[in-house]
């Protein structure tokens, strides 16, 4: 072999040792890069993961603050058209009491509790007060049930109250004592019912 042939020869496998090489190293090169971007994608898809339940839990947490605070302002207003219709609703009552005041049926109504308020006392002395608008009532009352009667200094819109101090009774039956039981035990029911 000649100088040119053995030239020839060792170039071509130095030039084929060396593809060999590169071959190699651009391989082993490609699974670095592989491997690095298969990190690196699941990295950023788990990053991309939490970042979403992240903003979901945030999202949610929004959510039931809006949820929360809008539930609050219906039950505000819901609270204050309650009181509203109660209002309205208790202002007829009295309406409808004045006007029961008015007619001669209350007047036997009065008769009958204080009658029965009597037959209660029995020989024990009884005290019936009446509202400062029954005071002209005051002579008819007396005289149908045989007793002193005074008026009250406060009103109380009707009705009366009568006390039997030796057995310690007070009987409250004044409308305005009714009326303030009512308002203070009555609640709106969407469920039917108007009161407790």
């Amino acid at each position: 072999m000649t100088i040119q042939e053995k030239l020839r020869h060792f170039k071509a496998t130095t030039i084929e040792d060396v593809r060999q090489d590169c071959a190699s190293d651009m391989e082993a090169f490609r699974k670095s890069l592989d491997n690095h971007y298969e990190q690196h994608t699941a990295a950023k898809t788990a990053q991309i993961h939490e970042q979403l339940r992240l903003e979901k839990e945030n999202a949610l947490r929004e959510i039931g603050r809006a949820v929360s605070s809008r539930q609050t302002e219906i039950r505000r207003q819901l609270s204050n058209h309650e009181a509203e219709l109660k209002n309205q609703l208790f202002k007829t009552a009295e309406k409808h009491l004045l006007s029961f005041m008015a007619g001669e049926e209350y007047e036997r109504w009065l008769v009958k509790g204080i009658e029965e308020a009597k037959t209660l006392a029995g020989d024990s002395p009884l005290c019936v007060t009446v509202s400062p608008e029954d005071r002209k009532r005051v002579p008819a009352l007396e005289k149908t049930c045989r007793l002193s009667i005074t008026v009250a200094d406060r009103s109380f819109i009707g009705g009366f109250r009568c006390t039997i101090p030796e057995k310690n009774i007070l009987i409250d039956n004044s409308f305005l004592s009714s009326l303030t039981s009512l308002k203070n035990s009555f609640t709106m029911n969407p469920g039917g019912q108007s009161h407790e």
